[in-house]
């Protein structure tokens, strides 16, 4: 699933709300699926702070799936080594290094037809 993330601005216009707004909203927009992947929002083109979106990113996650039980599975994929490492500090900050290292994967797949590109995989 993708969706529109906020524009990160300076942190005083409310951009943590909106990105929890962008993933909650994503979440019950699928309630229909066990399971969902979900990029890392806004850590792209849109500037926002990845160790910040990942922290809002894993608890919104974490408390969406522990009042919901409609989906299974969120799968986080990530395409930067940079974002990836921020994603892996917040799970262990959330989750424990034990419980991170059976979560995390790590894939190569096409990106174009010239290519290949690295993606990251955390799941819950």
């Amino acid at each position: 699933m993708h969706t529109v993330g906020p524009s990160w601005r300076d942190g005083k216009n409310n951009e943590e709300r909106d990105l929890e707004k962008a993933v909650i909203g994503t979440l019950r927009a699928c309630t229909q699926y066990q399971t969902v992947a979900l990029p890392a929002i806004s850590c792209g083109i849109f500037g926002f702070p990845a160790g910040l979106a990942a922290k809002l990113t894993i608890r919104t996650i974490r408390d969406f799936m522990s009042t919901d039980s409609s989906v299974l599975r969120v799968d986080i994929v990530i395409t930067k080594t940079e974002v990836m490492s921020e994603f892996r500090k917040a799970f262990v900050a959330s989750f424990g290094t034990e419980k991170v290292s059976q979560l995390m994967q790590t894939s190569a797949r096409p990106a174009t037809t010239s290519g290949t590109s690295d993606f990251y995989t955390l799941s819950f």
